[in-house]
């Protein structure tokens, strides 16, 4: 019996039973009205925390990862899950929280506001209506960061555009990137040939019909 007994006791000490523990599901979070369109986190994936833009059709416009999970392989994974807990608004921006507590400040895109607004529409809200690029005739907003500078798009309520001088304009016809900061635009659509920056660098000029 006590042969036994220690016997046992090795298992206990060296080959422990394991317990895993397992998350609730993930919250759902109420859809945010911002500006005439329907911002959503789906809570589809707890690696990443992503956020939708619906129009008025439901039809889906715009998405942005905000954030992503680094998981540890020797940890059950369901538990290193991280999900959106709610969706705000707050000085024109959709403000982000997650299970951590921790907050993300999303800009959302001007251009998707403009997507069915009328010419009268438009004119109340100091936009310019007409035909912008190959679409049909539009509002195209001004922006509300017009000059700030930024590093991406993500910075901005429409595009991060960099001012460049000839020689780094030759420098980008070279193939050769350039590290550097723009401003934001003063329209949320913008057509034509721009040094465009993504992530803080400009990598080719990009036009845009």
């Amino acid at each position: 019996m006590k042969t036994i007994c220690l016997i046992f006791g090795f298992f206990l000490i060296f080959y422990p039973t394991q317990t895993y523990a397992k998350r609730i599901a993930p919250p759902q979070v109420p859809p945010l009205s911002f500006k005439g369109l329907m911002v959503k986190a789906p809570n589809n994936d707890g690696r990443v925390g992503r956020i939708e833009v619906w129009d008025k059709s439901n039809k889906k416009v715009w998405e942005r990862e905000i954030y992503s999970v680094q998981i540890n392989p020797l940890e059950e994974e369901d538990v290193q899950w991280v999900f959106i807990t709610s969706l705000k608004e707050k000085d024109g921006k959709v403000i982000v929280l997650d299970e951590r507590g921790r907050q993300y400040s999303v800009v959302i895109p001007r251009n998707l506001e403009a997507l069915y607004l009328t010419k009268e529409e438009c004119a109340t809200l100091n936009g310019n209506w007409g035909r912008w690029g190959l679409g049909p005739e539009r509002c195209n907003l001004r922006t509300d960061d017009k000059g700030n500078v930024c590093q991406d798009a993500r910075d901005c309520h429409g595009h991060c555009i960099a001012e460049l001088t000839p020689e780094q304009k030759a420098q980008i016809v070279n193939g050769q990137a350039l590290i550097i900061s723009g401003r934001c635009s003063e329209f949320a659509m913008n057509f034509g040939c721009h040094p465009f920056v993504e992530n803080g660098k400009v990598e080719a000029i990009m036009c845009a019909d």
